[in-house]
């Protein structure tokens, strides 16, 4: 079971917000436990999991928040660097 420190976030999500406010896209942190970090707010349903790295595990909540919105028709990205990150911030700007 894996052992969570208390508003534990990831290293790389202070690059993620900086560009966001670059690109000028909002957003909404979401708790832990609810599968993934971010709700992008742009033209489409945008979730965002921020990750420290390319070498990451979803967790079982993150894995099942990510079929519901693909499902629904939307995006779930997983986010560790500038390059990951923009793609989601361009896709929710409708580039």
């Amino acid at each position: 079971m894996t052992q969570y420190k208390y508003n534990k976030r990831d290293l790389y999500e202070d690059e993620f917000y900086d560009l966001c406010r670059a690109y000028q896209v909002s957003w909404i942190q979401l708790n832990r436990g609810q599968g993934a970090d971010n709700i992008l707010l742009g033209e489409c349903l945008q979730i965002v999991e921020v990750k420290n790295t390319a070498k990451y595990e979803l967790t079982a909540a993150e894995e099942k928040q990510k079929a519901l919105v693909e499902q629904a028709g939307g995006r779930y990205w997983v986010v560790f660097d500038t390059e990951t990150s923009l793609a989601a911030i361009k896709a929710a700007r409708g580039e």
